[in-house]
């Protein structure tokens, strides 16, 4: 999803554990994401957002994909992934605590999934009180049969050389 309507945001799952209401939020005029999590003066960020089921008919390997940006000030996230879309439900992390600025960065993440049993991916705000904004957005999963994002298929060296025996 790309959060371009406010009805794409409501088929995600919010939870404002500290229930200070600086929790996630759509803004359609958000930029560069219609999804944030906003600004507590004296709160350090504490709040889910966790996707709707994901649910593969196939057994082998998801490619998650998302934006991110934080603020100048500097702003803190996790990613986690589960098979309930409750706080308790993410036990598997995807990320440590990822450190963001201003600059939006586009990661990618491999999951192992079973055919037919839907998981849920949480983003976990943890940024320190009276920081900025947290924009996550451009989130897609497709299945890959191929899971290497990189791999050697062949190494040419010299025939002869200090060090190389022939």
């Amino acid at each position: 999803t790309s959060f371009e309507t406010e009805e794409d945001f409501n088929a995600w799952t919010v939870f404002d554990t500290n229930e200070d209401e600086a929790t996630w939020k759509f803004d359609s005029y958000g930029d560069p994401s219609h999804v944030y999590y906003s600004y507590h003066g004296s709160n350090a960020a504490n709040d889910w957002l966790i996707s709707p089921a994901i649910t593969s008919t196939e057994t082998g390997s998801i490619a998650v994909s998302f934006m991110t940006r934080g603020s100048s000030y500097g702003e803190k996230m996790e990613v986690f992934y589960g098979t309930t879309p409750t706080i308790d439900g993410m036990t598997n992390r995807i990320t440590e605590e990822m450190n963001l600025n201003d600059t939006p960065q586009t990661l990618l993440y491999l999951i192992n999934i079973t055919a037919n049993e839907p998981i849920y991916i949480g983003f976990r705000a943890c940024s320190d009180a009276n920081m900025w904004r947290l924009y996550v957005g451009d989130i897609k999963v497709q299945f890959t049969n191929n899971p290497v994002d990189i791999c050697v298929t062949e190494i040419t060296s010299p025939v002869s050389d200090f060090n190389l025996n022939e």
